[in-house]
């Protein structure tokens, strides 16, 4: 199943556990109504953002994971920041996996490092797709790649 069909199921799913309305939920997420209505009814192209997955995983308390179809485990240890905190931290954390830009690159069938090093900067964020890709490749959860800092983890 990909990505998006798969993220239109968990999100069905969960608004209906939730009892929320479309509005409600667009309003608490902050994002356009119309794109609510249409991740539920599985009828959207797109993914939502990663910010915007981030604040859907806190607000129904799951991992971007569980989100995404990456895990069956509703369980979170740590729920994931309202905000993905790849910004001085990305580097490192793929420095630590052994990894180089470049070779994570090729490894995750991007084209260019240009992004990572934009992520590391905090100037742009990484779409759901290339951010799945990207944690396949380091063998990681995406909610590991997004998750903020802890001393003497990446």
């Amino acid at each position: 199943m990909d990505l998006r069909t798969a993220f239109g199921k968990r999100f069905h799913e969960l608004v209906l556990e939730s009892g929320r309305t479309h509005r409600d939920l667009a309003a608490e997420l902050q994002a356009n109504l119309h794109d609510v209505i249409r991740w539920d009814t599985g009828k959207n192209d797109y993914l939502p953002s990663v910010r915007l997955l981030c604040r859907m995983a806190g607000l129904f308390r799951c991992s971007v994971d569980y989100l995404l179809g990456r895990s069956d485990d509703e369980a979170v240890v740590e729920l994931p920041p309202t905000e993905p905190q790849l910004a001085g931290r990305f580097r490192a954390f793929v420095y630590a996996r052994g990894f180089t830009f470049a070779r994570l690159a090729r490894e995750a069938d991007i084209h260019s490092t240009t992004l990572f090093y934009n992520w590391e900067k905090g100037k742009s964020l990484p779409q759901a797709e290339l951010l799945c890709r990207v944690a396949d490749a380091l063998e990681c959860s995406a909610d590991e790649l997004l998750a903020p800092a802890r001393p003497g983890i990446f």
